[in-house]
């Protein structure tokens, strides 16, 4: 497995906002997110020229109101041929409370990925969401004087947006480092030679582990793990490389080895 992370070109004057690019099995995912273009402009831009499907979703304010006056949205999405992918993207938008288009363009490899493909798709479109986000929170840091309350509070509003986003991701992050650990073993014990271990019906069940209340901590620990997490996610994915890499020599050499009889 070939999992990689590249750092994200810088979002452009057209407020597209890019995540970073994640590597899997031979496929390449990377989402643009644009608070005012269209998603049928973010499906045509030249970065996503070669995809083999550009899956899209939006979310706009809608001219109608419901009788309670609260706003309404209009939203759609289109799969590009990734059966259900398109609304799990749609998702992101309303569970991150953003309005504006995303496009995640998928380039396959030829190697069938199953249901994490989905996990991806949701991972780039959530970064790309947030790297906005994090930037509306920047922009109202910077809220002059004379605006007073109201500008404090759309500030205090962003931050919290930006929060809830982080508190998804490393949740999200925690599961994928759960699946990648457990990964590293089944592969460790190939390399060894070692059969699954067997249960046991009479082992003592472990320790459940203890979850993290990550809403109760501050922003700015809540970035500092992110971090951390993301280190945690490349050093195992290091180890899953060199690991297979180890595998395909042992492989390669018994291929050449003559057979006996």
């Amino acid at each position: 497995m070939s999992l990689k992370r590249s750092r994200s070109p810088a979002p452009s004057e057209n407020q597209i906002y890019i995540s970073s690019q994640i590597d899997d099995r031979a496929s390449t995912f990377l989402a643009h997110f644009s608070p005012t273009l269209s998603a049928k402009a973010l499906q045509a831009h030249p970065s996503f020229a070669s995809a083999s499907h550009r899956i899209a979703a939006w979310r706009h304010p809608s001219k109608q109101r419901s009788l309670s006056s609260h706003q309404l949205f209009e939203t759609g999405f289109d799969d590009d041929g990734e059966k259900w992918a398109g609304k799990k993207l749609l998702g992101v938008l309303e569970g991150m409370k953003v309005t504006g288009a995303v496009c995640v363009g998928r380039w396959y490899g030829g190697v069938l990925l199953g249901p994490v493909r989905f996990r991806w798709v949701e991972e780039v479109g959530r970064e790309a969401v947030g790297k906005f986000l994090e930037g509306e929170v920047r922009e109202g840091k910077r809220v002059k004087v004379e605006e007073g309350r109201e500008g404090e509070g759309k500030r205090k509003v962003d931050e919290e947006r930006v929060k809830e986003r982080l508190v998804k991701e490393l949740k999200g992050r925690d599961e994928n480092i759960t699946v990648l650990r457990a990964l590293l073993g089944e592969k460790s014990r190939a390399l060894k030679g070692e059969d699954e271990p067997e249960k046991k019906g009479d082992e003592t069940p472990s320790t459940p582990k203890k979850e993290i209340d990550y809403e109760k901590m501050s922003l700015p620990q809540l970035r500092g793990l992110d971090r951390a997490r993301d280190a945690t996610v490349t050093f195992i994915l290091k180890q899953i490389d060199q690991v297979e890499r180890k595998l395909k020599e042992r492989e390669a050499g018994a291929a050449k080895s003559p057979e006996t009889e």
